[in-house]
């Protein structure tokens, strides 16, 4: 099986700038941004049908929340990694988060950067980037 270059991401937030923030970033970051989702529902159809590597969600929001969802996917497709991005800076969220298998906890209106950071070691954690050029662990 091929493995691809970059991770293919799904983005989960009920606000549709937040949304679309998230998209211009990441693509103009060179991933592959697959789709898109404005709650926790929609966002399991998309992830049935587009089979992402990578989800970046938001923690609350209408219908499935994105602690319910990394929950749920911890248990039905545990091979996804889940970074929760969100406005809230609370342990308890921290808590909850990874209690139900988010990899990493961003802050919105953090440097974007950190946000990169996330993405690559929640890929790089999944073991889709030891072959690639440049991984982790590889040859410089």
């Amino acid at each position: 099986m091929l493995v691809p270059a970059v991770p293919r991401v799904l983005i989960v937030d009920d606000d549709a700038s937040i949304r679309l923030m998230l998209h211009d970033l990441l693509d103009d970051c060179g991933l592959d941004v697959v789709g898109l989702a404005s709650d926790g529902l929609e966002a399991l159809d998309l992830i049935d049908r587009l089979l992402p590597d990578i989800v970046v969600l938001d923690v609350r929001m209408p219908g499935m929340g994105g602690i319910d969802l990394a929950r749920r996917l911890r248990g039905t497709a545990p091979s996804i990694r889940v970074v929760l991005f969100t406005a809230f800076d609370d342990p308890a969220v921290r808590l909850r988060a990874a209690e139900a298998g988010v990899f990493a906890t961003v802050i919105k209106g953090q440097h974007p950067g950190r946000l990169m950071q996330a993405i690559r070691e929640a890929w790089i954690s999944g073991g889709l980037l030891d072959h690639q050029p440049g991984a982790a662990g590889g040859s410089s």
